[in-house]
């Protein structure tokens, strides 16, 4: 039965016993009753390189996405990284990086333009905008910030001056308040 591809539950029952009395023998006794790998793994190979989405070959293939992810596993497949349409790149770049410059955080932005937080962040990755790292304000800094505050500067224009993020600048205006 084993040779014939059988599987434990099918042997079970011609054996009268449990699955868990096969799979114990299998265990016990060294039989590999795996099925042979399924050939479609051969073409999924040669496709995934391509430009379909882990979507469309599920549906290339009548099944789900996640069973692609795990054929892909099965066969060694290294992941694969998102990849974002030219035309959508094209039409939200600027916005995105406008709204980077102003210093949105990730999940504003993601919201505005609809988009996965994941696909903005690879965008500011990829752009060269780095989150900025927390500090200290130096007694000169806060002197520049009060200063641009009392000529009712936004908090965009006091960030882009400061270099800083206009959260940042924010909080250090209500704190000083």
């Amino acid at each position: 039965m084993v040779d014939e591809g059988a599987r434990a539950p099918e042997i079970a029952e011609a054996f009268k016993v449990t699955p868990h009395t096969v799979r114990r023998w299998k265990r016990t006794f060294g039989f590999d009753w795996r099925p042979d790998p399924d050939p479609r793994l051969d073409q999924l190979r040669e496709l995934w390189p391509g430009p379909l989405s882990i979507r469309a070959l599920g549906e290339t293939f009548g099944v789900s996405g996640t069973t692609i992810r795990r054929w892909a596993k099965a066969a060694g497949l290294r992941r694969r990284k998102r990849r974002t349409p030219p035309s959508v790149e094209q039409r939200v770049r600027p916005r995105l990086i406008a709204m980077v410059r102003d210093g949105r955080s990730d999940k504003k932005i993601a919201k505005k333009l609809g988009l996965a937080v994941a696909t903005v962040q690879d965008y500011r990755k990829n752009a060269g905008y780095v989150y900025f790292q927390k500090r200290n304000w130096s007694a000169a800094e806060l002197r520049r910030l009060v200063a641009c505050r009392e000529r009712d500067m936004s908090y965009s224009e006091i960030a882009r001056r400061l270099n800083r993020t206009p959260g940042e600048v924010r909080r250090k205006l209500l704190a000083e308040i």
